[in-house]
């Protein structure tokens, strides 16, 4: 066991205000996406909450790399401008579907240099949040270019890799997207951003947004939606209705086209009286979704917590891609959350890059 006593030599990090005055163009992340550095992929969301994830690349022909298992390296920065990294090993891999499987345990200890014996990982090959001293003693070893490997107990052999190629580029971006969106925070004095906020905005945050609940109801007689033109075969299939409790009706229908695609698109009326129109979804980043028109895959709507969940795979798998999630609320439909994955690794959307959050206050009956 560890001892809590013994204290490690504290990382030396650069202030982010020291990134924010020189920034090489290389370290500029784009708003609201994830960049590649190496064996790192790195974004930040709105709040300045920022996230690195690592992948050791393919393991080479040397005995002790094939017969070792791959780890992901999570390290997150979030809160004031001088809090410590927080790192998370990651166990991570698909199967012929896609889907996360799972390492069997095998214990094993970090090869950096510590206080103390070794840094053990009495959990192996599962998510584990390492100490703020071990975290510390990680990024310290990878800054110094210096490779990480998890070695057995039993035998001193490596049984576990972990990414290295590109570390402090990758670090350095984080740190310096970090920066920037810390300064937008103090320049305007607000505790929360409300999003991606154009350049010059001194728009202020007054409070939380509070999600709308609805309930979805039969329908009957007239359907007031206009599909022509909409769906290839001009083929309504599987409406759906929800009242919000503002008055608002949501529509839903599916689309098909020649190729088989299943699409689900949605119009939206203020009222019972009104005629219904496209749904068109806010995207801070790209402007708009165009829900009503070119509709949304693998998506569900939560109407009892006023919330529509849309999940935008990438080659069929469902370990990569875009998540987003809009709520409804008084001022219309807001994005609450996106979350990003460009590398196919089996890991699940929870635990992709957010490059986007919005608090809200829950309305639902179990918030």
């Amino acid at each position: 066991m560890l001892s809590s006593a013994l204290v490690v030599s504290a990382v030396s990090f650069l202030s982010p205000t020291a990134y924010a005055k020189s920034l090489h163009p290389d370290f500029q992340l784009m708003r609201g996406g994830v960049q590649q550095y190496g064996d790192w992929l790195v974004g930040c969301d709105n709040n300045a909450e920022c996230t690195m994830i690592g992948f050791p690349k393919r393991a080479i022909m040397r005995e002790l790399d094939v017969a070792s298992k791959e780890m992901a390296v999570q390290i997150s920065l979030s809160g004031s401008d001088d809090a410590a990294p927080v790192v998370e090993l990651v166990p991570f891999g698909v199967d012929i579907a896609g889907k996360a499987t799972a390492y069997s345990s095998g214990r094993f200890v970090l090869n950096v240099e510590y206080e103390v014996a070794a840094i053990s990982i009495p959990h192996g090959f599962s998510r584990q949040a390492l100490l703020p001293m071990e975290a510390a003693a990680v990024v310290k070893h990878l800054q110094g270019n210096k490779r990480l490997t998890g070695k057995a107990l039993s035998n001193n052999t490596v049984i576990a890799r972990f990414p290295e190629a590109e570390f402090n580029r990758a670090f350095t971006a984080m740190q310096s997207r970090r920066a920037q969106l810390l300064k937008i925070r103090a320049d305007q004095a607000i505790d929360d951003l409300p999003g991606e906020l154009p350049d010059g905005s001194t728009m202020p945050v007054v409070g939380k947004k509070k999600r709308i609940v609805a309930r979805e109801t039969m329908i009957s007689g007239f359907v007031p939606i206009l599909t022509e033109g909409r769906c290839r075969n001009d083929f309504m299939a599987n409406p759906r209705q929800f009242h919000f409790a503002n008055g608002a009706i949501l529509w839903s229908f599916e689309c098909t086209n020649a190729a088989g695609l299943t699409r689900t698109l949605w119009d939206m009326a203020p009222s019972a009286l009104a005629l219904s129109a496209p749904v068109d979804l806010p995207e801070p980043r790209d402007g708009k979704v165009r829900a009503g028109i070119d509709g949304l895959q693998d998506v569900a709507f939560d109407w009892d917590f006023g919330i529509l969940r849309s999940y935008q795979y990438l080659e069929s798998r469902e370990d990569c891609g875009t998540f987003r999630a809009w709520g409804f609320t008084a001022s219309g439909w807001q994005m609450l959350e996106r979350r990003e994955m460009p590398l196919c690794k089996g890991i699940t959307p929870d635990q992709w890059i957010r490059t986007y959050f919005l608090l809200t206050e829950g309305a639902g009956p179990d918030e």
